[in-house]
């Protein structure tokens, strides 16, 4: 085979991962595996750096291939890409994939690379490749920014340009849920997503991507269900999905583990052989360690594969191995040995300790949320607690404790400081104001159920409890498409009193309010094209007085919302017009002043409308 074909070959497959046995046909008809092509190119012309990429991208991670210039490996072939062509963006960004995070490649010039140099470089060589920024957002903290030619991106910018230099591609829609908030939403493509709809998008592109199953299970609430390929999923089957398309997936376990109660089961598993299969495939996961050792507490377990707690305590781990028998409080042990800085771990070691247990310190010092809360609850009004931070040990009070949980929103942690503000006192979480107002109003979106921030909120609406029957679109939880759509641009403390009435409705149904009026209240403060979240689905203003209908259809109130909503209806086999729906209104309650009101309305321009065709006519 002559070198000017192999040569056109790497170069058209420049920057494609090819997978383990793909081949090509030549012209000749001979089917060749790809690897042979790139391996020959290479052995041909060993100062092609396209064919040295390309043949290290068809290697596994630690394969070694034996080349007629010596033995290769993935990490040497991408080095010698970068030095053969200093101009190779795609190598650039694939030495910095195969690096590790912490190491640095010296080149034979002398100069020193880290993976987030490489990226940046690669991004410097193109800036129209999409991977190289993903890449380099990944190595990114969720505060960081990096400094490139044209100015300063964080983490989530640099997603954004993925997306808008590649629109198909998946992993890039998954990571970029990831730096949003709970209910936080983000413009991109000319459309506006929340976490679940770029979860949903990410497996739509990509529909065996295991980790966009485990997030989209982590992005629901208990109960809400989500459709995929006409398919129904909550928590349990999409975290069953990923299993199934990767048994090796030791995190799924373990969130499906958390979604059990002790007595419950699943695939005939229950929720401790759940936790021992992921400690199984990831012998050294601290956090999970912990949280198998918690939940055995006095109890024990077999782990296959580990050495005995005798032989891992005499530092002997590698003699052993095969069905170690571990306790609860030895496992404890082993996580504290893998991860002493942990905040899960150090959470999970003081469980059974006091208000002011060492670890439980540790791990609010650390910004753990559920360790602030708790520290926050053993406090009296007024007192205060030493708490070890990396540059010093500081006096934190109740408020500040909780102030630094509600970081993550949790809805209990928001009712407690609700509690704490004066009735105009307003603090800042995440760069906006809250009020109590708000806070109650926030608890209830996370826990609609939740009887205590329902009570509360109740208490502080007295003000506004005239509520025109109008929502700010930002409000409902549902995801609007349409791409004239605004943020409001006010912050939490600031939004009108309706949203607050919208949060107790909301509230009262999923305590299992059943009533009519219920159902009504709730439609009549929807907007003609809103949608809110209720009971794990989403609900439109036809939707709401529907079931109004169905629960009470002696209802003058839910026939006169109808006759607002729509212009005609089909129920209970009958068809009535919109002029019949308001007389039907009318029927059941002659007093309905709205119903007159609409009707007279109707009729007013039924008439115009018959005049303009009368004159038509004539």
């Amino acid at each position: 085979m002559k070198l000017p074909m192999l040569r056109l070959f790497a170069e058209v497959t420049q920057g494609v991962r090819t997978s383990q046995g793909q081949s090509l046909r030549l012209p000749d008809g001979l089917l060749v595996p790809k690897r042979a092509l790139h391996q020959k190119a290479v052995e041909l012309d060993a100062s092609h750096s396209n064919a040295h990429n390309n043949l290290a991208v068809s290697l596994r991670r630690d394969e070694v291939l034996s080349l007629q210039q010596g033995p290769a490996t993935q990490r040497s072939l991408f080095q010698q890409a970068v030095e053969l062509d200093p101009g190779n963006a795609v190598a650039h960004c694939n030495l910095g994939v195969v690096l590790g995070d912490h190491e640095v490649v010296r080149l034979q010039n002398g100069s020193l690379w880290d993976k987030r140099s490489l990226f940046v470089k690669s991004i410097e060589l193109d800036p129209g490749w999409a991977l190289a920024y993903n890449n380099l957002a990944n190595l990114l903290a969720p505060q960081e920014w990096v400094r490139l030619a044209d100015g300063c991106w964080d983490r989530r910018g640099l997603y954004l340009a993925a997306l808008q230099l590649d629109e198909s591609y998946g992993v890039a829609y998954n990571n970029l849920a990831l730096t949003l908030g709970f209910r936080e939403k983000v413009r991109c493509l000319d459309r506006v997503w929340d976490r679940r709809s770029l979860h949903r998008r990410a497996l739509e592109l990509c529909p065996r991507h295991i980790c966009a199953y485990r997030d989209l299970a982590l992005a629901l609430q208990p109960g809400e269900r989500m459709s995929l390929d006409g398919q129904d999923f909550g928590q349990r089957e999409l975290l069953l999905e990923a299993i199934r398309l990767d048994s090796s997936f030791a995190s799924a376990y373990k969130l499906l583990a958390r979604t059990l109660s002790p007595e419950e089961h699943v695939q005939e598993q229950n929720k401790t052989q759940l936790l021992v299969k992921a400690l199984e495939l990831d012998p050294h996961d601290a956090p999970g360690c912990a949280e198998l050792g918690l939940h055995l507490g006095s109890g024990h377990c077999q782990l296959q594969g580990w050495p005995s707690p005798e032989a891992w305590f005499c530092e002997l781990e590698g003699l052993g191995k095969g069905s170690g028998n571990w306790s609860g409080a030895q496992l404890m042990q082993r996580a504290l040995q893998l991860a002493p800085s942990c905040p899960e771990v150090l959470l999970a070691a003081s469980a059974g300790g006091g208000p002011l247990d060492p670890c439980l310190l540790r791990a609010a010092a650390l910004g753990n949320a559920v360790a602030c809360r708790r520290l926050a609850l053993a406090l009296a009004p007024g007192g205060r607690v030493r708490v070890p931070f990396e540059e010093q040990v500081r006096l934190c009070s109740r408020r500040q404790l909780l102030l630094r949980a509600c970081e993550e929103m949790g809805a209990e942690c928001l009712v407690e400081l609700a509690l704490e503000l004066e009735p105009n006192e307003r603090i800042c979480i995440q760069g906006s104001l809250w009020d109590a107002r708000a806070l109650l109003r926030q608890a209830l979106q996370l826990q609609p159920n939740s009887t205590a921030a329902a009570e509360l909120q109740r208490r502080a609406l007295a003000p506004f409890a005239e509520a025109c029957p109008l929502l700010m679109r930002h409000a409902a939880d549902e995801l609007f498409d349409s791409t004239d759509w605004q943020d409001p641009g006010f912050a939490p403390a600031d939004a009108p009193g309706e949203l607050d009435c919208l949060s107790l409705t909301v509230a009262a149904l999923e305590m299992g309010e059943s009533q009519a009026h219920a159902w009504d209240e709730l439609g009549e403060l929807l907007g003609p094209k809103d949608r809110v979240r209720l009971r794990g689905r989403t609900w439109s203003r036809l939707e709401l007085h529907l079931r109004a209908l169905e629960l009470d259809c002696a209802s003058s109130r839910t026939w006169t919302n109808l006759g607002v909503t729509v212009d005609k209806l089909d129920f209970q086999g009958c068809h009535y017009s919109s002029e019949e729906i308001f007389q039907r209104a009318l029927e059941l309650d002659p007093e309905n002043t709205a119903a007159q009101a609409n009707l007279t309305i109707h009729r007013g321009r039924a008439a115009e409308l018959l005049g303009f065709l009368l004159r038509q006519a004539s």
